[in-house]
């Protein structure tokens, strides 16, 4: 990390020998020093870290928590309203904190990058280019980000559709009819009915 910081400052010296190059054009790149490569690599870093715990630990807390919703009663229709009411807000926050966290590191490993190899064409120009290999990496975070966070969403729009298009389901057959109509019509409490019919 210290050879690259002085490689972004615009002072390589070379491993073998006592020669020191000044004009490799890292220092040409505006806005960037050594200092605030060093900087950014250890934010980067420790907000994925963060980030990352947080929402594992949220998962463990869902699992250990909530045990006897996930695995004794969550057939219930009642119970599943009712946890879905407010679970949806920690679910949301868990899938934040993941796609955050996710964001964060590949933001700290394109820091590696800068670090481990050098870039010819900010050498040349003085600036990364979009193919080059630091400003394909900043790319590649959009890139492959942004697909992720669209597939979330229709993920969790399909599961709601699925959600409230049982919510008719009184008898727990699998499937909204006449018979679930007139069970509701006559106060028919499904706190006992099943969403999928025992076997």
């Amino acid at each position: 990390i210290e050879l690259a910081r002085l490689r972004f400052d615009g002072v390589v010296r070379f491993e073998f020998t006592d020669e020191i190059d000044y004009d490799r054009r890292y220092n040409d790149w505006e806005g960037v020093t050594g200092k605030s490569m060093v900087v950014g690599y250890a934010r980067w870093t420790v907000a994925a870290a963060m980030l990352l715990a947080l929402s594992l630990f949220a998962v463990f807390m869902v699992l250990g928590l909530c045990d006897l919703v996930l695995s004794e009663v969550h057939h219930l229709h009642r119970v599943n309203r009712a946890w879905w009411r407010w679970m949806r807000y920690v679910l949301v926050t868990i899938i934040i904190f993941t796609m955050l966290g996710s964001v964060a590191s590949i933001y700290a490993f394109s820091y590696t990058i800068y670090f481990k190899w050098p870039d010819y064409y900010v050498e040349a120009h003085g600036r990364p280019n979009t193919w080059s290999p630091y400003g394909f990496g900043n790319c590649f975070v959009y890139v492959a980000i942004l697909p992720l966070f669209i597939v979330v969403c229709l993920l969790s729009a399909a599961t709601r559709s699925a959600f409230d298009a049982m919510q008719g389901d009184v008898d727990g057959d699998g499937k909204v009819d006449e018979r679930d109509k007139a069970l509701a019509a006559s106060g028919y409490d499904d706190a006992t009915a099943k969403v999928a019919p025992e076997k």
